[in-house]
């Protein structure tokens, strides 16, 4: 399952002159990979009845970050979990703990195409009628999606998850909400949002 999410930022300010100039927008998607795979717990009991257990920690999740065409960069450098629950119970997430763990420059939403004759302005050749990421100062530049080079990865617990589910002789589910943190091109503070983040872990008796 993928989600998607936009955070805008705009701002205007009124010149001497009594026209107002408008900042670029701010604008950013993200999309959330959950779980690729669930954790797994293989619970076995043998002929002495011995029981043993055969753990498989989950894939953690992956976050890519865009800008929506138009849109000034930003730079990401924490977030925070909203929202958190584990099999239908809230576990009563902080809100204000923020982890500065996050360091993801998300490129201005412009793009240029490339070619085989020096590509696009500070950039390496390309092939014939693609496009890359590109500054809005470039002659060549027209609004554009554009992702970022680099990825969010966060484990969000599956060892935990693992933990609990041999406690409780179950499967585990756990959902999330999680903004990502940081501040625009023009410094101002942004917040790029993923829900219904999902992973979890699978028990198997055999």
């Amino acid at each position: 399952m993928k989600k998607w999410m936009i955070v805008l930022v705009a701002a205007a300010v009124l010149s001497s002159c009594g026209r107002y100039d408008f900042k670029p927008v701010a604008s950013f998607g993200i999309q959330a990979s959950d779980g690729v795979k669930s954790g797994e717990v293989i619970r076995k009991v043998d002929d002495k009845g011995k029981i043993t257990y055969t753990q498989t920690p989950g894939e953690p999740v992956q976050f890519t970050f865009s800008s929506r065409p138009g849109s000034q960069s930003g730079y990401l450098t924490g977030y925070k979990i909203v929202r958190d629950n584990i099999n239908g119970v809230d576990q009563n997430a902080d809100a204000s703990n923020i982890s500065m763990k996050t360091n993801i420059f998300i490129p201005a939403g412009y793009i240029c195409p490339k070619d085989n004759n020096g590509g696009t302005t500070g950039q390496p050749d390309g092939v014939a009628g693609t496009t890359q990421p590109c500054s809005i100062n470039d002659p060549k530049a027209i609004p554009g999606n554009a992702r970022a080079d680099t990825t969010s990865i966060l484990e969000l617990g599956n060892a935990s998850l693992v933990d609990k589910a041999i406690a409780e002789n179950r499967s585990q589910s756990r959902t999330l909400d999680i903004i990502f943190v940081g501040y625009s091109a023009t410094y101002e503070p942004i917040e790029v949002k993923a829900t219904n983040v999902i992973t979890g872990v699978v028990f198997l008796n055999q």
